[in-house]
């Protein structure tokens, strides 16, 4: 059922109840408007100086995740330079009924041990069923080390859904509890914090914003000096609300949304590089003396640990599900699959990120040559290399003078590096450029 039918049947049993009037509080309006749709709710964020529309579809389509199949839920990180819009566009939810906004939390938030005269207010009873939003990790991650550390192992406990723990003081607590999850930090908090991140897993999804380009800032700077016309915050969140509504109703009607092979293929193979790209690299430092006496190191792989990629899939396939419903479509898309790609590109440690860019621009390099290109030290790149060959996600070989290695992508990530499409060459090269 669409949203129009969900409505003229809604308009049918009111009549049948009250033949001759409209039920007292309830407008005709509020009955009868049409839906909203994604593409008014891309235009209205124009007004806040917000022309990347795969960033507000991507929240969109976390908030959607929360009424699709009750497990594997998406969490996702927006990562960007203060002021680069991200709180704003998640504060556009803050008067969708199934939202909960907090800009930050104290310590053992979700069940506190306490024992208190009245009931303890836990957190985590509240989230479910919920689209759990916090502005700034940046609060959060400013605190002890303790606390953070704690907060992220509450987080892995909580994550399939059920926890349970134990004081002297409460007994055992013990919650059932699912909700998609939306987080807004800066890049320089989370690097400062990326240890006890890594521990969450593959919990987490990231997207990183890429930088304005300078014609992108003039604009924004000009519309907030010509103010007349623009829509005031409060009016674009209204408009988001309501698109919100008709977007719940959808998926509770049960819409389908399909995934062709060309698209499960796809997704699988970002799953695989999330998977790999994520994983813990150990290496021993060896040291040695060349004929002429000379003292050289170099690092070998001593141990691997790689997750494995069925929860990455089973996240990617829901925000891709999720997307799909955004954009009012019955099927994963190429448009979709853009997006999700962006997700994979941003959820994988920034200097194998870093690394890895260089195939933007050729096929092989070695680690000189690709040094070269992006301006890095040449020892650290080939390190970078050598982990992501013994993570699988490049492969090297001898070149012809037998001295200089040459790497390469393998055969299934090409595609994922060497887009065609043009706005996806330029976020890539945005996100790892500024």
């Amino acid at each position: 059922m669409n949203m129009n039918e969900y409505i003229e049947r809604t308009i049918d049993k009111i009549e049948k109840k009250h033949p001759k009037e409209i039920p007292s509080g309830v407008s005709v309006h509020a009955l009868t408007q049409t839906p909203v749709g994604i593409g008014e709710v891309i235009e209205a964020i124009q007004d806040l100086g917000e022309n990347r529309d795969f960033v507000m579809k991507t929240i969109l389509a976390v908030y959607a995740s929360t009424f699709l199949e009750k497990k594997d839920p998406v969490w996702l990180m927006l990562v960007g330079n203060p002021s680069s819009n991200k709180t704003t566009l998640v504060d556009l939810l803050k008067g969708v009924e199934d939202v909960f906004r907090l800009d930050t939390m104290t310590s053992n938030p979700f069940s506190s041990g306490q024992r208190e005269k009245e009931k303890p207010k836990d957190l985590l009873p509240l989230l479910n069923g919920k689209c759990f939003i916090i502005k700034e990790y940046g609060t959060l991650f400013g605190r002890s080390d303790e606390m953070v550390k704690q907060l992220i192992s509450d987080l892995v406990a909580i994550y399939d859904g059920e926890y349970a723990k134990h004081s002297p003081t409460r007994g055992t607590i013990r919650y059932e509890s699912f909700f998609s999850h939306i987080g807004c930090v800066t890049p320089m908090s989370l690097n400062s914090r990326q240890v006890y991140m890594n521990s969450v897993g593959a919990r987490f999804l990231f997207l990183k914003l890429p930088a304005l380009s300078p014609q992108e800032k003039g604009e924004n700077l000009q519309k907030i000096w010509d103010n007349e016309g623009i829509k005031t915050k409060e009016e674009i969140s209204e408009i988001v609300c309501k698109f919100c509504v008709g977007l719940k109703n959808n998926i509770l009607n049960n819409a389908k949304v399909a995934f062709s092979k060309k698209t499960k293929d796809a997704l699988n193979n970002y799953a695989f590089l999330i998977a790999r790209a994520r994983g813990i690299v150990l290496t021993d430092r060896i040291s040695f003396k060349t004929e002429e006496g000379t003292e050289k190191t170099h690092y070998e792989v001593s141990d691997i640990q790689v997750e494995e990629p069925f929860r990455a899939i089973k996240q990617l396939r829901k925000i891709a599900h999720a997307l799909a419903l955004v954009n009012g479509k019955n099927e994963v898309g190429e448009e979709e699959l853009i997006i999700v790609r962006k997700i994979a590109l941003s959820s994988m440690p920034v200097r194998r990120a870093d690394a890895l860019r260089v195939f933007e621009k050729g096929k092989i390099f070695t680690a000189k040559s690709a040094s070269d290109l992006l301006e890095k030290n040449n020892r650290t790149v080939k390190r970078n290399f050598d982990e992501l060959v013994a993570l699988e996600i490049l492969k090297s070989r001898k070149g012809e003078n037998e001295k200089a290695r040459i790497y390469e992508l393998r055969e299934e990530f090409k595609e994922i590096f060497q887009q065609r499409e043009s706005a996806d060459f330029e976020y890539v090269k945005n996100i790892f450029n500024e």
